[in-house]
């Protein structure tokens, strides 16, 4: 799906997935959403295109359900603005780039030339060294992707809740394009939340690429406004040049204009003439202005426009493709139970209960929990309880109950904890991770389910703060191994 689509579906499911969702579409509304889709999208003629089905219906879906909720709701109106918040702007940046250019020289120099110039040097310096980083960059991810064992590194874990949304950017400092303190109402707060924590992790790859393009693009016209800058100031006037220095003498200054000079294919200076420009003497020959002012042309032309120009494009070339191809993990529970509802694969769930022995009427209320989560096509098998400090040695069954509709793959594990654990990474760590080798390929990350009642019963109405410390410290545990947690209730 494009850049829009994965806007209004990332919106409707962070209206859809809010504490008061009721607030801004009710389940009629959903629900009519979802059929005038179904009767839009067209089923894939064959399994290889379902992926592209369920794109299609859920951008249709989503754009049916906000053609609802955004006439009523102002606030929401504002959500879907920010989809391009800076559209408006995108001369801005250019220009902005090219006047520094322009006045970097003169505030430096305003009335003379000096052959050691402190902003070319500074431009040359800093835009050499950022392509040397680029190509050692580059470098190493080529050896990387063919295989070299000793750059070969583990994928990165997942960020922690909430990390992802806020990166590196100060809270205390308002996001560009979202809205900061007071800035919504406060029932849009967590709608808000969750947009722009899917729409990061949805979206990162374009958002770094469209960066990359504005600060090249930046770059090559910040070094075309010093050369205009150069340009107009010999319009008027004959240049001035000349050069003093603490730690340089004419013999290696002439030796660095030289080497400069070779590889643009300028004329290089005599020492003699560089030993007259000491000092800024009056009587310097005459010519020597142009040719050095041709020589930082060339310089800042092939070595930092052009380069940098050349990257430009390519970012936004790929830009434009990734705009074109964003889709959300459909992996997730919210569009997994959508597309099962709907017509998509149904999923089949193994529970594995870990230290937990469960009661008899556990399955239907696991059976609720799994259709909440992945729809009502979903289908469940609760496996033996695994004893404390011990792995699973029930054979998994793959095979779900008979149902209507397109069948399921193999069987998802699904972990069953209890709150009034504590969890270890030793003991909890390994079943985990040994869950997660069993995995079907394209499933998603492992999830995790806690049920709460237990620890819950024990602390009584008195108990909230203990009961959100544990769940602290299941989030914790989740995130360090790449998990999905989800909190159920097996006694409602």
């Amino acid at each position: 799906m494009n850049e829009p689509q994965a806007w209004d579906v990332l919106l409707a499911k962070a209206i859809e997935s809010a504490p008061k969702a009721t607030t801004w579409v009710s389940s009629t509304q959903q629900r009519a959403a979802s059929e005038a889709a179904l009767a839009s999208a067209r089923r894939p003629a064959s399994e290889g295109r379902s992926r592209e089905w369920a794109e299609q219906f859920l951008a249709r879906r989503a754009r049916h359900l906000l053609d609802q909720a955004l006439p009523r709701h102002p606030g929401l109106q504002a959500l879907q603005a920010m989809s391009t918040p800076w559209a408006g702007w995108a001369w801005a940046w250019p220009l902005l780039a090219l006047c520094a250019g322009a006045l970097t020289e003169h505030l430096f120099s305003p009335d003379r030339i000096h052959l050691l110039s402190p902003a070319l040097l500074l431009v040359l310096g800093w835009n050499w060294a950022l392509m040397t980083a680029l190509l050692v960059q580059q470098a190493l991810r080529l050896r990387r992707l063919l295989g070299s064992p000793v750059l070969a590194t583990a994928p990165a874990p997942l960020p922690r809740p909430g990390q992802e949304a806020r990166g590196l950017w100060p809270q205390w400092l308002p996001r560009p394009g979202w809205p900061g303190p007071g800035g919504l109402a406060a029932a849009l707060a967590p709608v808000s939340h969750a947009l722009r924590r899917d729409w990061h992790r949805v979206a990162r790859p374009l958002t770094a690429s469209r960066w990359a393009a504005r600060l090249h693009t930046g770059s090559a016209l910040f070094a075309l406004g010093l050369v205009a800058s150069l340009g107009w100031k010999g319009l008027f006037a004959e240049y001035r040049v000349g050069w003093e220095s603490a730690w340089l003498d004419a013999a290696q200054l002439q030796q660095v204009l030289a080497t400069l000079g070779s590889w643009v294919g300028s004329p290089a200076f005599s020492l003699e003439t560089i030993t007259q420009l000491n000092g800024w003497q009056e009587a310097a020959a005459p010519g020597v202005g142009t040719a050095w002012f041709w020589l930082v042309t060339r310089l800042l032309l092939l070595t930092v426009v052009l380069p940098r120009g050349v990257l430009a494009a390519l970012a936004a070339w790929r830009a434009r493709r990734l705009a074109q191809q964003l889709a959300p993990d459909l992996t997730e529970p919210y569009y997994v139970a959508l597309l099962a509802t709907f017509g998509g694969a149904r999923t089949h769930l193994q529970v594995w209960p870990y230290s937990y022995t469960l009661g008899e009427s556990a399955h239907a209320a696991l059976t609720r929990a799994a259709r909440a989560l992945h729809g009502e096509a979903a289908t469940l098998a609760l496996l033996p309880h695994t004893p404390y400090g011990q792995l699973p040695t029930a054979a998994p069954t793959a095979t779900p109950p008979a149902a209507p509709g397109p069948a399921p793959a193999s069987g998802h594990p699904v972990a069953l904890f209890s709150l009034a654990a504590t969890p270890e990474t030793e003991a909890h760590g390994q079943f985990v991770r040994h869950l997660q080798a069993q995995r079907p390929p394209g499933a998603g990350a492992l999830e995790l389910w806690l049920d709460r009642a237990p620890l819950a019963r024990k602390l009584g109405p008195q108990g909230s703060a203990r009961l959100a410390e544990r769940e602290a410290l299941w989030r914790d545990f989740a995130a360090r191994h790449q998990a999905q947690l989800h909190l159920i209730d097996l006694d409602t």
